[in-house]
């Protein structure tokens, strides 16, 4: 060969060496941009799976919602669920019924004959027992069938034999809302069927980019990934009936939540099984799908996980002396994927580049789920200090104690001319709302107020005090003495611009339907009012009394329908001191 030939051919040869190794560098690089710039929608998969984490599951809570919507009634979950579980008395009936009433939704509980099951409306709720344990079920009546869906989660089909059998003939209905029908609230960008589906396109993009042996390894992968999702929550302690039923059994000596949250269960003592099990799947599934499968780096990555599998086997055998489903799920895939990785091996060749970019994304992870972790937590001790909170708070033995201190100086009335009242004057409950027009707080107050009295329309007594300067020029005094000039003319209408007046507080708007006081006169009854709460000290508004008690201060006016039905069994005209009532 011609020396010259040679010379070109070698530089040509050490040319295109160093421009291959720029390419694989460029290479490199361009998967570290686009690692940077694909882990953002793959950590939505994963941010998507711990907001459907942090929504405890409570299937009363859920059958309720599901129930009241079916009926067309539109509510808020987040407050319905505060209200629901904060009843001191949930999970009883009287906890649905109250929370129901609580939001205003027309409801019924009744004890039902067995025999006149169809002529219910198709769709309720019902109290049921078996193995010796009363329960609440959500009931859909077929033609042929009972279809229930309980409380423990567990949805069956019954004959109506067998619904009879278990039905103690509670129900509970809720009155359809025949207005406007509410839509069930979709889209909502945590529901699992957007996982699901981005979960599949990530599954088939590796499957037509890569080997089946790499769709196999990411479908294992992410199958680990939804049990370490189970894990996490039972760490967390939001388990569900589901993982419940799975995780506890007597026949196999198992509790998933006994090993998960047992001391030796963590790895190096601060490693846990489920930081453990989310950073291996997600970083699997990840590293398969962008980075691509390497048989070499996943089965060293496993040989250093079976120590972990044998020893957690170990500790459930020996040590907590109990099994975990779930964590012999997780074992058992990882052997899989072992069996998989080994029977693909030809030889061992490490790529530094690869190796140094699985690192990277397996520590991206585990640091990211360990802080989103810590606020989940604090979340959900927060809630649950919450729920606690309002169960201490609407506890009615101490709101009572609290009741029973204060006593008025002057006695209510509600007999004299001057006295604005609605309900029923013979209802033993009597509710004062001292209140001014112009006051913003007062507008909550009354809301409270009107909600009662239609609720309770014949065993509640609402008498209005008017906190008013007494001057004709006041708007305060203007508006109070029309209401007083309309309920000398009709109660009803009187009480109707009260609530027109204290929907929108809109002053030109209120005039122009109701128009200006004609009657100087009635300022006497102003004046009553006035010397009223300034002998009893109250030198502001809303100020609410339970017959001849203040409102405990303790309390806010929202809080008082948590109480009325106590109140109406318990509170009697001879317990609540001198109460002038209105001759009949």
């Amino acid at each position: 060969m011609n020396p010259k030939n040679a010379v070109f051919r070698k530089n040509h040869i050490q040319k295109k060496v160093r421009f291959n190794t720029l390419v694989m560098r460029k290479n490199y690089f361009v998967r570290i941009l686009l690692l940077f710039y694909s882990i953002p929608p793959s950590f939505f998969v994963f941010i998507l799976i711990v907001f459907v984490m942090e929504k405890p599951s409570y299937p009363i809570l859920k059958m309720l919602i599901n129930y009241s919507r079916k009926q067309n009634r539109q509510i808020s979950t987040d407050k319905f669920k505060l209200h629901l579980l904060s009843n001191p008395s949930y999970p009883s009936i009287k906890s649905i019924t109250d929370t129901l009433d609580y939001f205003s939704i027309p409801n019924i509980a009744a004890i039902i004959p067995k025999e006149s099951l169809k002529e219910l409306p198709k769709k309720f709720l019902a109290s049921v027992e078996f193995d010796n344990q009363k329960h609440i079920a959500e009931v859909n009546v077929g033609y042929k069938s009972v279809n229930t869906y309980f409380d423990d989660g567990t949805k069956r089909k019954l004959t109506f034999d067998e619904f009879n059998k278990i039905w103690t003939g509670g129900v509970i209905l809720i009155e359809q809302n025949e207005g406007k029908k509410f839509k069930k609230p979709y889209g909502k960008f945590y529901n699992p069927i957007i996982a699901l589906i981005l979960f599949t396109v990530l599954l088939f993009s590796v499957l037509l980019s890569q080997s089946l042996n790499a769709f196999i390894f990411t479908l294992l992968s992410i199958s680990g990934l939804v049990i370490a999702y189970f894990i996490a929550r039972e760490e967390l302690g939001i388990g569900q009936p589901l993982t419940s039923k799975i995780c506890n059994s007597t026949a196999i000596n198992s509790s998933c939540n006994d090993v998960i949250n047992s001391k030796s269960a963590t790895l190096f003592g601060f490693i846990s099984l489920s930081d453990a099990a989310v950073s291996y799947f997600l970083g699997t599934t990840l590293i398969t799908s962008f980075l691509g499968f390497r048989t070499e780096f996943f089965l060293v990555l496993i040989i250093f996980s079976i120590p972990v599998i044998l020893y957690s086997i170990y500790s459930q055998a020996f040590m907590v002396k109990k099994w975990c489903p779930l964590c012999l799920g997780i074992s058992l895939i990882i052997i899989l994927q072992f069996v998989l990785v080994i029977s693909n091996y030809t030889y061992l060749k490490f790529n530094w580049g690869y190796n140094l970019l699985a690192f990277t994304i397996f520590s991206m992870i585990y640091f990211a789920w360990t802080n989103i972790k810590k606020v989940l937590e604090e979340k959900i001790s927060l809630e649950s200090s919450k729920q606690e909170f309002y169960k201490f708070k609407w506890d009615y033995k101490l709101f009572m104690e609290f009741l029973n201190k204060g006593k008025l100086k002057l006695p209510v009335e509600t007999n004299n001319a001057h006295s604005i009242t609605f309900g029923n004057p013979k209802a033993n409950l009597i509710i004062t709302g001292v209140t001014n027009p112009m006051c913003g707080f007062c507008s909550e107050a009354f809301k409270v107020y009107n909600q009662l009295l239609e609720r309770y329309p014949n065993r509640i007594l609402l008498n209005i005090v008017f906190n008013v300067a007494v001057n004709l020029e006041n708007d305060n005094a203007k508006i109070a003495q029309k209401v007083i000039e309309i309920y000398k003319e009709n109660q009803d209408e009187a009480l109707k611009a009260l609530q027109v007046w204290y929907q929108d507080r809109n002053l030109e708007k209120w005039q122009k339907k109701y128009g200006l006081p004609m009657q100087k006169e009635d300022l006497f009854i102003l004046n009553k009012h006035y010397n009223w709460f300034i002998g009893n000290d109250i030198i502001y508004s809303p100020a609410t009394i339970i017959n001849s008690k203040p409102f405990p201060k303790k309390y806010n006016i929202e809080d008082l329908p948590m109480f009325i039905d106590h109140l109406l069994v318990t509170e009697s005209r001879e317990k609540n001191g001198p109460i002038i009532r209105k001759a009949q």
